[in-house]
């Protein structure tokens, strides 16, 4: 395939995308991290992070597609306090998520939508100063979640709980699925 086709295709899609989008989404917010493998997170532990992330809106006024990306810093290091922004050693995550969401109440204020699909996220960096002793050498870097969430639109203000469930390991030789928590704050345009 030349040039000038993988051009007209990429026009047709970019086309076809800006006739059927209802919108563009910015979000960020706190990220809470739970793996199974109590070697990165204790028994009643979490591991605090933050993320911030775009999403599109595809399709017509009740369903539409949802797909995103997410990029994520989170500890190492599990704690008992809640806090984003620790400075301790982290690691980081690119993460991208196709979901499929329906629009439960559609008003001209207010909506609610549920939203449920996957994600793959890509471990690009982690801290190796860390008290764990772990490298990129000793991670799965890229790992697998089913994603659900629910979210509320108040004109243009967006709020999304969202839960994605660890399918694949994180780590390489353990038992080691890490399921993210995140509370989003972000504009709906």
């Amino acid at each position: 395939m030349n040039r000038i086709s993988l051009a007209l295709i990429l026009l047709m899609f970019c086309s076809l995308a800006g006739h059927t989008q209802n919108g563009f989404t910015m979000r960020l917010g706190p990220t809470v991290l739970t793996n199974t493998w109590d070697g990165i997170t204790q028994e009643g532990y979490f591991n605090n992070g933050w993320h911030i992330g775009a999403a599109l809106r595809l399709g017509d006024d009740r369903f539409f597609m949802n797909p995103g990306l997410l990029y994520q810093s989170i500890t190492v290091s599990s704690q008992k306090i809640f806090s984003p922004f620790l400075r301790k050693p982290r690691f980081t995550v690119l993460g991208f998520s196709m979901l499929g969401a329906y629009r439960l109440v559609k008003t001209h204020a207010f909506s609610m939508r549920l939203h449920a699909g996957a994600a793959a996220n890509y471990i690009t960096a982690i801290d190796e100063k860390n008290t764990l002793g772990l490298d990129l050498d000793s991670l799965e870097t890229l790992h697998f979640q089913g994603v659900g969430v629910l979210g509320m639109d108040f004109y243009w203000l967006s709020l999304d709980l969202r839960y994605s469930y660890g399918l694949t390991n994180m780590f390489k030789d353990q038992d080691s699925k890490g399921n993210y928590l995140m509370l989003s704050l972000g504009f709906f345009i």
